[in-house]
């Protein structure tokens, strides 16, 4: 399959979320990568896996942006991060189930997000940008040390070297938001 490429035409001029694209990208061609090398069902798992969180994390970030300037178009572009996400984890079932991820899955997925950039997120950028020089979310100090904790206890489960119950990270990442 042939792999997608960068090029200005889908930038949204906002350089954080342009590298967000181009990671998405990535992991998109990637997917098709281990599927084309036959790098076996555990590793296109992993692969597929490891775009849906990262596409939720992305989307995520977008939609707080979009709350930081007030965009009105916000609730319909969350609709198509919603549809997005949920037919990934529809071909992670499939996939799951023993169907094989095909091309026209690939298209799927390499025509929805080129798509969304030229179209959704142009619209919100130009927003943004009208509207601001630097367009960063305002985050307080207090946020972003709240995140910064709740990232450490997250790398320190994922290193193995925090040691409590899923209950138990829950209720200290709880803490943490709570101040």
């Amino acid at each position: 399959m042939a792999l997608i490429v960068w090029d200005e035409t889908i930038s949204v001029h906002i350089p954080h979320i342009d590298q967000q694209h181009q990671e998405l990208i990535g992991w998109i061609n990637n997917l098709s990568e281990a599927i084309d090398n036959g790098e076996g069902e555990l590793a296109v798992e992993r692969v597929l896996q490891k775009l849906i969180d990262y596409v939720a994390e992305h989307f995520a970030q977008e939609e707080l942006l979009m709350i930081s300037y007030d965009f009105p178009g916000l609730g319909k572009h969350r609709k198509e991060h919603n549809y997005f996400v949920q037919r990934l984890k529809e071909i992670q079932a499939e996939f799951r189930s023993g169907l094989p991820i095909g091309q026209n899955t690939y298209i799927f997925l390499t025509d929805w997000l080129i798509c969304h950039i030229k179209g959704t997120d142009q619209k919100y950028s130009g927003f943004i940008l009208k509207q601001s020089v630097e367009p960063e979310p305002d985050i307080s100090a207090e946020d972003e040390a709240r995140r910064a904790k709740i990232e450490a206890i997250r790398e320190q489960l994922a290193s193995g070297s925090y040691l409590i119950s899923g209950k138990d990270v829950a209720g200290k990442i709880l803490d943490v938001i709570k101040g």
